[in-house]
């Protein structure tokens, strides 16, 4: 669905516009008297029992039943100044005798809340951020929701205070949709923040909007809320599963120091210098002597190495903690070498102290980063760190006997992310290995020791349960990295 005005929302069948109201044409418009209004409340009252008006802007209020939208074009526009429900509105008409001339279209918006009471309190306390210039035809999302923005989006209302991702994809001047961007912030009550759209860059601004320039947004609520969309409520359940390890000061020490995660690594090419400058010579000086002799054989060669160098733009890359290479502490001895290379509890421990400290559970916080910003965001980099993590945990055998929480809460998190994803995203082209099969085999197997804590073990082969008959998927074969090896012999 587009967030535009009202001439952008989508029309049903006129089947299901007659259900609430018979659909009035432009060229034989007709009264609908209160009296109709409210019986088609009372004809279908279970269900506008929990309808609410959404808002009440410019000649239009916006009802919600059921998931279907209902636009009713008002007479007199600004008769109402709060929240009501259909019966509401009804009873307002007959009390005050007005006479509204209404057009009601029903269309689906499957995505906002059915229940009045959280529409009134996200009405009053949400978040409104306000995102201008956004070019026509680009894609804007706000968490699990994205839609392509009309000509009068002006941004979202209604959003429920905490942390969000905020992204988008804007069309460039050649029509083409460029690579998603996107930004955590954690929104207070009431709070309003104002984004501008650079033309010249074809990014959003990064200097900061001003306090007066916000203040003026504020006052001016009312008539900017015909521009802003609703935040989809429905999705916020499972969004709150999927970020609840997440916290402010989680997302500023992983987040670039740019404030922007992007779908694409940025790269600039490194300045040349007078050292920079010499070693080219030589590499020309290489290249030409290689062309002489290589001449003699009529081959023609390239050196890679007189290509530009490049690195990453700073500031854009994401901070992820850093896994040690080393398996096993200095000075292990032999039984500890072999012990460590199949036990990663030596690296996990590495990575807690240095990372997290006694806040050991702030890792599976940086797991919940890195699946947002490879489901929505779209990074890679984000992709492979959240598999490092992942199989850094689920090969542990000793750090379960150690921190049995932290593996109790990392099932839970897996169990929402597994839902959100395809069951083969992660079959890996060559090998045909299911990624999540062969790390949670070993994760499983190491909860069937006897001394592991029972809470956690039983937890675990629930989970088990759970996927194998979800997903169909086997953790009882022996992935082909733990089959034995045929060795032929060469006579």
């Amino acid at each position: 669905m587009a967030l535009d005005s009202q001439t952008a929302l989508p029309r049903l069948t006129t089947a299901a516009e007659s259900t609430f109201l018979s659909p009035v044409s432009t060229a034989n418009r007709r009264a609908v008297s209160p009296q109709n209004l409210k019986r088609a409340a009372q004809k279908q009252r279970k269900s506008f029992r929990r309808c609410c008006c959404l808002a009440v802007v410019s000649g239009f209020d916006v009802f919600l039943t059921e998931g279907h939208l209902i636009v009713v074009y008002l007479y007199q526009p600004g008769l109402v100044e709060r929240p009501i429900t259909v019966l509401e509105m009804g009873e307002l008409f007959l009390q005050t005798a007005k006479q509204p001339t209404a057009c009601c279209i029903m269309a689906d918006y499957s995505h906002s809340t059915k229940d009045p009471d959280t529409a009134r309190a996200l009405f009053e306390e949400g978040a409104i951020l306000v995102f201008l210039d956004l070019p026509e035809g680009s894609e804007f999302g706000i968490d699990f929701a994205s839609w392509t923005v009309g000509a009068n989006f002006r941004g979202m209302k209604m959003i429920p205070p905490g942390i969000h991702f905020v992204y988008y994809s804007a069309v460039g001047s050649d029509k083409q949709a460029g690579p998603r961007s996107g930004f955590f912030y954690n929104f207070e009550k009431q709070e309003i923040i104002v984004k501008k759209w650079d033309v010249q860059l074809e990014d959003v601004k990064r200097e900061l909007i001003s306090e007066d320039e916000v203040a003026r947004y504020r006052e001016n609520k009312k008539e900017m809320d015909k521009f802003l969309g609703p935040y989809p409520y429905d999705s916020y359940k499972k969004w709150v599963s999927l970020t609840n390890h997440l916290t402010p000061s989680l997302i500023e020490n992983l987040q670039p120091t740019c404030g922007y995660v992007c779908s694409m690594a940025q790269f600039v090419s490194e300045p040349s210098t007078s050292q920079s400058r010499k070693r080219d010579a030589e590499v020309k000086a290489m290249e030409q002597e290689a062309t002489k002799i290589i001449s003699k054989n009529k081959t023609k060669v390239s050196l890679e190495d007189g290509l530009p160098k490049m690195k990453t733009v700073k500031g854009t890359k994401i901070r992820y903690s850093k896994v040690p290479l080393q398996k096993y502490p200095e000075g292990a001895t032999p039984s500890e070498v072999t012990k460590f290379s199949i036990d990663s509890s030596y690296q996990l421990e590495l990575v807690l102290e240095k990372s997290y400290g006694e806040n050991f559970s702030g890792i599976l916080g940086e797991i919940q980063f890195a699946f947002i910003c490879f489901l929505i965001a779209q990074n890679y980099d984000s992709f492979e760190h959240w598999k490092t993590l992942v199989h850094l945990l689920c090969s542990s055998d000793q750090s379960l006997r150690l921190r049995p929480q932290l593996f109790i809460d990392l099932i839970s998190l897996l169990h929402f992310q597994v839902r959100e994803i395809p069951s083969d995203f992660f079959v890996d082209i060559v090998s045909s290995n299911n990624f999540l099969t062969v790390t949670l085999q070993e994760f499983f197997s190491n909860l069937e020791a006897e001394d592991i804590d029972a809470t956690l073990r039983s937890k675990g082969l629930k989970f088990r349960q759970h996927l194998t008959q979800k997903f169909k998927w086997d953790f009882t074969s022996e992935p082909d990295d733990y089959a034995p090896v045929v060795v032929e012999s060469t006579n």
